[in-house]
């Protein structure tokens, strides 16, 4: 069974993206199977590997807005072995307001894992650079709540941004 990982901050540009298919890559390297989940819809996890999807092509916007088509639908190999991902695009966008409004929306991500739990060793998410429904989405789903990276650019906005991310988390 999969251990699910998060890297989440509220700032962009503080390497999230760049941890998730680094640590994914190490992981996938040393034999590990790893599954990268794209929840931000600036889809640059997925650019990173060589994805850039169409609307009509399966995305996380497909999983998290209708449950039935499932993850494993999306999941796609990359030029790693042993590393796969679940690719985003801009449609990724509208999401967020879909799930704001729906009860349980940020359970839709756990939910949607379940299908591929006990295929990966890891399962790394890389979510937006907000708190909102997409990153909770990412945070709910990660096994460890008080281990989740949280990569600092260093300076005072990026410390000051992390400070005000780990009170909303309420992480001591």
């Amino acid at each position: 069974m999969g251990r699910i990982i998060t890297i989440a901050n509220q700032k962009g540009g503080v390497g999230k993206t760049a941890t998730a298919i680094n640590l994914g890559a190490a992981l996938a390297n040393k034999g590990e199977h790893v599954l990268l989940v794209d929840m931000d819809s600036q889809a640059n996890c997925s650019k990173g590997l060589g994805f850039y999807l169409q609307m009509e092509e399966m995305s996380m916007r497909d999983v998290l807005t209708d449950p039935i088509s499932g993850i494993s639908k999306a999941v796609r190999d990359t030029a790693v072995d042993g590393l796969d991902i679940a690719p985003s695009n801009i449609y990724l966008s509208a999401t967020e307001v879909e799930l704001t409004s729906r009860v349980g929306g940020d359970l839709y991500l756990t939910r949607a894992l379940r299908d591929v739990m006990d295929r990966y060793d890891h399962i790394i998410i890389d979510p937006p650079p907000s708190l909102g429904v997409l990153c909770l989405n990412s945070i709910v789903a990660a096994d460890e709540k008080g281990e989740i990276p949280l990569p600092v650019f260093p300076g005072g906005k990026g410390q000051s941004k992390t400070d005000w991310a780990m009170k909303v988390l309420a992480v001591d």
